[in-house]
């Protein structure tokens, strides 16, 4: 089927913030940041019940599985929402997400995480990680 495929992560540069980069146990964050992704996890996912295909978790790398259509409206919103929680902490925009749309064969998975190697998966997951540099990017 072909969807819409959003993936979002922190880049944050900052020495205090830089660790939750490569923080993947949820539990382990502050609670504070905790509760500021689920807020965001919640509202997208409650905001775009008719359109998303795969929820986003709760991840500081996280993301979605969306009606094609909606996928530029949506990483829109994600990406303000995250951007508006490094703003918070840091003064600065510090967050990478990177969308597209393609064919993903498998829907029948709780999360992003569990998407099999489909093409589209890999080009965002690869673009995803390839820099550490912000910003909201269509490939």
């Amino acid at each position: 089927m072909e969807v819409g495929l959003i993936y979002i992560r922190f880049v944050f540069d900052y020495e205090n913030m830089n660790w939750v980069n490569h923080c993947h146990i949820f539990k382990s964050l502050p609670v504070e940041l905790k509760s500021d992704i689920q807020y965001v996890s919640d509202k997208i996912n409650s905001k775009y019940k008719n359109d998303i295909f795969i929820p986003m978790g709760k991840f500081t790398q996280n993301g979605c599985v969306v009606n094609k259509e909606k996928v530029d409206k949506i990483s829109s919103d994600i990406f303000k929402l995250y951007s508006d929680i490094t703003i918070k902490y840091t003064g600065d925009i510090q967050v990478r997400l990177v969308y597209s749309v393609g064919e993903i064969m498998d829907l029948d998975v709780d999360s992003v995480h569990q998407l099999r190697s489909d093409p589209v998966v890999m080009l965002v997951g690869r673009f995803l990680d390839v820099l550490n540099r912000p910003g909201k990017f269509k490939i």
